[in-house]
């Protein structure tokens, strides 16, 4: 592990989803109202959109990061977070006619959720400097990654592992990049339905800033 002796003042973070959900109900929902949103002249801006039979991630989410967070645990949850995907500040409630959206998700949801052939739901959160406080909480590391990070910190510090200080351990990590990715798999054919969380941190990704 390669240390870093500054301790970096600076922050920054970036995050994306990629979200494809195959379900010929759910992409003909969305077709009708992105096609309801062209005929209004509308600018389409919701993070999600319709591509042949199935509802992807779009560009409407660049920049956000925060609307398709929250991944689903299971193919039921995958209407709320939907539903939960559009309802942001930033997006025209009522002028984009999203109300209209969701009170169809909504009535269709059981239907939706059995016409679901396959999902893949993807969020990743890096950060460095002052962001991504995850890395700051011992619970969120297995008991091998703590312990590599406190020898990282002894190693920094010049001082047997025994030394170093919970302080010192904060110094160390504060420095390091981190990575949060959450996934959920669906296939309804193999009947999988497989939710993973990882974090993880390492400075081998830390940017030049």
């Amino acid at each position: 592990m390669k240390i870093r002796t500054d301790f970096v003042t600076n922050s920054s973070s970036s995050s994306f989803a990629v979200v494809c959900i195959e379900s010929p109900l759910l992409a003909d929902i969305f077709n009708n109202y992105q096609a309801c949103m062209r005929e209004r002249g509308a600018t389409y801006s919701l993070p999600l959109e319709a591509r042949d039979k199935c509802v992807v991630s779009s560009n409407g989410c660049e920049g956000y990061g925060d609307p398709l967070s929250n991944v689903p645990r299971s193919v039921e949850d995958i209407v709320p977070e939907l539903i939960s995907s559009m309802n942001r500040e930033f997006y025209a409630w009522d002028e984009d006619n999203i109300a209209a959206l969701v009170r169809v998700l909504a009535a269709h949801k059981n239907e939706i959720v059995e016409s679901i052939k396959s999902v893949h739901w993807q969020y990743l959160s890096n950060g460095w400097g002052g962001d991504s406080e995850a890395r700051l909480y011992e619970d969120n590391y297995s008991e091998e990654e703590l312990e590599e990070t406190y020898r990282g910190a002894a190693e920094m510090k010049g001082c047997p592992r025994s030394e170093v200080t919970e302080d010192d351990w904060l110094e160390y990590v504060g420095a390091l990049a981190s990575h949060d990715l959450t996934i959920y798999d669906y296939d309804a054919k193999t009947g999988k339905s497989e939710y993973s969380s990882q974090f993880w941190v390492d400075e081998d990704y830390y940017p030049d800033i």
